[in-house]
């Protein structure tokens, strides 16, 4: 979980949140907790005063969750509860993280793209392009020579990667991105990283992929995040 904490977040140096970890740099959530078996993991944007994230651990320690389900409504709703006294709550996110086994099948026949060969992603994934120093290792997965699915390093710190997998509508449910998914957390370890995947609730397309794998569910997420002007 720390592991997973460091490649979504840089934090100050009291450990609270200041940016989500992406190149653009966008605000992190208000609070985010994550839980393994056994034990809860906190951390605060860091503008939120002491005394409340004092009283969201507290809160957060009394609500020992089993990590194969979502958080209680109920649970959620007393966390927003005490937000609302500083900021107003927008969006909640949560899901399973998963880490990846020792051993795994090897990948499909994927091709790892950069800079030298990025006209392979045009037509298909242009949004790459611009950033592709920065989501190293990513891969495709050719049929009929035409790119249908791209996994790539969606966060990445010194110690760690977290999967970022995208699949053209057409070739989804195929198990493509499985084999994406595995050549690229086997360039993870060989670039000396742990390669990390996690998913929201909601998509069980990708905890699919994640069971299909055998990928090992280690804990959960919790993003509770301001609301925005408008929404």
């Amino acid at each position: 979980m720390r592991l997973h904490v460091d490649v979504l977040f840089i934090r100050d140096g009291s450990g609270h949140l200041k940016h989500l970890n992406v190149p653009s740099r966008p605000p992190p959530p208000l609070v985010y907790i994550g839980r393994v078996a056994g034990s809860v993991v906190c951390h605060y944007r860091q503008d939120l005063p002491d005394d409340l994230c004092g009283e969201l651990n507290m809160l957060a320690g009394t609500s020992m969750t089993d990590i194969r389900s979502r958080e209680p409504a109920a649970f959620v709703g007393a966390v927003r509860g005490l937000l609302k006294t500083h900021v107003a709550v927008g969006d909640v996110w949560a899901g399973p993280a998963y880490r990846f086994p020792e051993k795994f099948p090897a990948g499909g026949d994927c091709i790892v793209v950069d800079r030298s060969n990025s006209s392979l992603l045009v037509g298909t994934f242009d949004d790459y392009i611009p950033e592709l120093e920065l989501v190293q290792p990513c891969v495709v997965l050719l049929v009929d020579g035409r790119p249908v699915t791209i996994c790539h390093s969606s966060r990445l710190s010194p110690n760690a990667a977290e999967a970022g997998i995208e699949t053209l509508p057409a070739y989804r449910r195929r198990g493509l991105g499985a084999q994406a998914v595995v050549k690229w957390a086997s360039l993870v370890r060989e670039f000396g990283r742990t390669p990390l995947y996690s998913t929201s609730w909601e998509n069980t397309a990708s905890q699919g992929l994640a069971k299909n794998l055998r990928l090992v569910q280690y804990g959960t997420d919790l993003h509770l995040s301001e609301r925005q002007p408008g929404s």
